[in-house]
């Protein structure tokens, strides 16, 4: 199996890219992954009313890409991150009125996707599985076509206050109570995106609208001719167009072949 993979983030506008809080991993810009048996990705986009949720949401990252997750595994690594979390928080010199508000947590929305290729090599085909927490979304595509949408299927479903993992374990039970995961199986040539809300409300609303957002990323930013500043430069656009809200927005495009 080869893995085509771009990835792509912005912080909201009039802010440094130093204060954007949606991360994702693996964070490196190659291309092409060759032999790939498995492939985890995630990302995350740390609440900004929360301290520190931008260091939270890059150790969930993180600890959910370093093996295969499911629904019932994932609290023992969220419960990894909250300890890295706490032991990083801890060492730092804070006035009382920063203690005290990073006493209340940090939080993040966390999406994981795992891609398999088939134990027995068929060529063509393989496995994937996602677990989402809050509104960040993912997109499959086949030919062209949607065939899998998570856990968002509507744009009117985004809401000001979407579930939210926190670094304090304690605040996080109604989410384990309520989680879900979701799989199925991907050819050759498929399509996978993994967006933030901004540009997940976006695409949603695009699709409902009978248009073709996925023929719209690639021809703004997707393509290899592509500079490296077109990805900020359209979204940028849709902001001043007041086509997405002014958030942090991040994309991650993986396409598995042979």
């Amino acid at each position: 199996m080869k893995l085509h993979w771009k990835a792509f983030t912005t912080s909201k506008f009039g802010n440094r890219a130093e204060d954007n809080e949606d991360k994702y991993w693996p964070n490196d810009l190659k291309k092409v992954l060759e032999d790939c048996g498995g492939f985890y990705c995630a990302i995350s986009d740390g609440a900004t009313s929360s301290s520190f949720s931008k260091l939270w949401a890059d150790l969930l990252v993180r600890q959910v890409t370093r093996t295969p997750v499911s629904s019932r595994s994932i609290s023992k690594v969220v419960r990894n991150a909250s300890e890295i979390w706490s032991n990083q928080v801890g060492r730092l010199n804070l006035p009382w009125h920063a203690e005290l508000k990073a006493k209340q947590g940090a939080f993040a929305t966390l999406l994981c996707l795992n891609l398999w290729q088939p134990t027995d090599h068929s060529l063509g085909s393989g496995t994937w599985r996602a677990i989402a927490i809050g509104d960040s979304c993912m997109f499959q595509f086949r030919d062209g076509q949607r065939i899998s949408t998570y856990p968002i299927e509507s744009s009117q479903d985004f809401t000001n206050s979407p579930v939210l993992l926190s670094s304090q374990l304690s605040r996080n039970m109604q989410v384990w109570g309520n989680l879900s995961e979701k799989s199925g199986d991907w050819q050759s040539g498929d399509e996978f995106l993994l967006m933030t809300d901004a540009i997940s409300g976006w695409f949603l609303r695009m699709l409902e609208e009978g248009h073709s957002p996925l023929e719209c990323i690639h021809n703004a930013f997707l393509h290899d001719s592509a500079t490296s500043d077109a990805f900020d430069l359209w979204i940028n656009d849709m902001r001043s167009r007041d086509l997405i809200h002014n958030d942090d927005t991040t994309i991650v495009w993986l396409k598995p072949c042979y």
